[in-house]
This record gives structure tokens, sequence and C-alpha cells, in this order.
């Protein structure tokens, strides 16, 4: 098995899509990484990545490749608004070796290109080695929805912690101040 630093981080292609989704699919099999859960129609996912890597305005799609196999993948969503929302794969046999720190500074870079003030994301609250790796590139906890998804295979009401990361600091804020008497 290759290391994670002879891997290739580069943006997903057409070609990448079916290894993408079967990648995709091992990890939603595992039940606790991913909001999406085993049995998704693959079909419909293979549609979706294609259809978003015709708008790159809006989409981007990373792939990490080591030789011919697809074992990590990342996309940006860009909002009109300018926030960029953001989610990650990785296979089980390369995590914790330095891979998801690669893939997310890729992702970083592009979400700044493609025009964002400000990226966003969702992560379990049982996902530490996540959150600490959000962490370590500047992330900060902005709430956490409680009870929000439903998991369809046990019925179980999951929360997740939203977590963000803000490039720009120097555009004005609202003029309107905090209306804090619904904190």
């Amino acid at each position: 098995m290759a290391n994670a630093d002879e891997v290739q981080i580069r943006a997903m292609t057409p070609e990448d899509i079916r290894a993408t989704v079967v990648m995709f699919a091992d990890v939603a099999a595992e039940g606790r990484w991913v909001g999406t859960e085993s049995g998704f129609d693959q079909e419909k996912r293979a549609a979706m990545y294609a259809e978003s890597l015709a708008n790159p305005a809006v989409h981007r799609r990373l792939v990490a490749v080591a030789g011919v196999d697809v074992i990590g993948s990342a996309h940006a969503q860009l909002a009109p608004y300018g926030v960029a929302d953001i989610g990650m794969a990785i296979a089980s046999a390369w995590r914790g070796r330095g891979l998801g720190a690669r893939l997310l500074d890729a992702l970083i870079v592009e979400a700044r290109d493609a025009g964002a003030h400000k990226v966003s994301l969702q992560v379990w609250p049982h996902n530490g080695p996540a959150i600490r790796l959000y962490t370590s590139r500047g992330f900060v906890p902005e709430g956490r929805l409680v009870r929000h998804y439903r998991r369809r295979l046990t019925g179980e009401l999951w929360d997740a912690v939203i977590m963000s990361l803000i490039f720009n600091h120097i555009s004005p804020g609202s003029p309107y101040g905090d209306d804090t008497s619904i904190a």
C-alpha cells in the first residue's frame, strides 16, 4: 500500500465518478462517519456527481487517488451568498495517515478560489478525529443541531456540530446589531 505522501489529490473527472461512488458506498456502509446511509441509490449519486462537475463555479470536487484507486473525496458547494458547504469521505484503510489533512487543505484552497468568504461544515459529535482536524485548520464551532438527523436504518436521532472557517474578516457585518433576547 502506498503511503499518504504518494497519493495524488486532484480535481475529480468524469472517469473518477464510478470509483468515487463505490468508495463512498463503503464509507456509508460503516454507518458512523457520513450522513448518507448504506443502501443509497448509487446511480442517482453518480448522476449528481456528473451534474456538479458541469458547474465548477458552484461545485468543486476533489479526489484522492492511490495508483488507480479513489481512496478519498471532498466537495465544496458555493451558495449564492458566498458560503461554501464542504464534506469529505476517506476510505477506512487510509484514515489516520495524514490524507484527511491534505484533502482538507486542498478543499480550502478550492473554496477560496471559488470566491467563498466562509467555509461551513457539519460533523457528528462522536467524530473526534475529524473535529480535531478541522480545529487544526482554524475551524471553530458555531452551534449544534440537536437530535436533528434521523438515521433511516435505526431510527436514532443524531446531533451534528456546525463548524466554520471565515476567510473575510474585513467586510462590515450587519449594521443592525444583535438581539440577544433569543440567546
